[in-house]
């Protein structure tokens, strides 16, 4: 009887380190998702301003190819570096 008690002492104590460890490494893990999530909008918002950027850019081509404007290769290559960047 008395090694059925300290079986069960000793199981009791193992669940409980296993739980702590597990505990520390789920919250190593939610560090690392929010770290992630954070990573991930700042690139979201950097690729938001680059489709602006090269929505602009085509306007202001379309804009100078009907003036006829010498800007046109300028605003080409603009465009062909956004969209070398996507």
């Amino acid at each position: 009887m008395r090694i059925v008690k300290l079986s069960g002492v000793f199981l009791v104590c193992a669940c409980v380190a296993l739980i702590n460890g597990c505990g520390s490494e789920l919250q190593d893990l939610r560090i690392q998702n929010a770290a992630l999530n954070r990573n991930k909008a700042k690139l979201e918002s950097e690729l938001q301003v680059i489709k602006l950027n090269l929505q602009q850019f085509k306007r202001q081509l379309a804009d100078a190819k009907a003036r006829g404007g010498i800007e046109v290769e300028t605003l080409q290559g603009r465009i062909a570096a956004l969209e070398e960047d996507r």
